[in-house]
């Protein structure tokens, strides 16, 4: 079982940013399982994560998968105990991609047999080990950016500004009267 949050929509060579939560419902702990998916097409070659403590992911390929550190109980009977882990996985689009990003994120747990522990997900598929996958398809509309509209560049005659009147040039005089 899990919750996702991510955006309905962006705009194209946007980041998406997936959060989501896996929650063991039982009936037995799961003290081997990864949590991430497939990430969706047309994104750059980089992206960021956050994780709890310690925990370390790989990417292949489209899958991204992280495998947090604490067993997750179905149950709680103390307080240190845990039933939930989370990630956060922020993506690129490229600036081209259009259409709509799909992904599909949540868990992956196996029955691994005592001694198998440090075996990867690849080679416990090849040898046979029974794994559940629980993911969720998510959807977000990838929207051309806005275009902003360019001021016309035609030219418009404006005719220059009248000349100024010219100024009387006869001299004026001050004459004295009466000497």
């Amino acid at each position: 079982m899990h919750h996702i949050v991510y955006p309905k929509k962006v705009k194209a060579g946007a980041k998406i940013t997936y959060y989501f939560e896996i929650t063991n419902v039982g009936p037995h702990s799961a003290d081997y399982y990864y949590i991430g998916g497939i990430l969706p097409k047309g994104i750059i070659s980089t992206l960021k994560w956050n994780g709890p403590k310690n925990t370390t992911c790989t990417w292949e390929g489209n899958e991204f998968w992280c495998w947090p550190p604490p067993i997750l109980y179905p149950n709680p009977e103390e307080d240190w105990q845990t039933d939930t882990t989370w990630l956060t996985i922020q993506v690129t689009l490229n600036k081209k991609t259009r259409g709509t990003a799909t992904a599909k994120l949540g868990g992956m747990t196996f029955d691994v047999p005592t001694g198998a522990g440090d075996l990867d997900e690849k080679r416990l598929r090849e040898l046979g080990i029974k794994g559940w996958i629980f993911t969720k398809t998510v959807k977000t509309q990838i929207v051309a950016p806005s275009v902003k509209k360019k001021k016309s560049t035609k030219q418009v005659y404006v005719p220059p500004p009248p000349p100024p009147p010219k100024p009387d040039r006869a001299p004026t005089r001050n004459r004295k009267k009466g000497t």
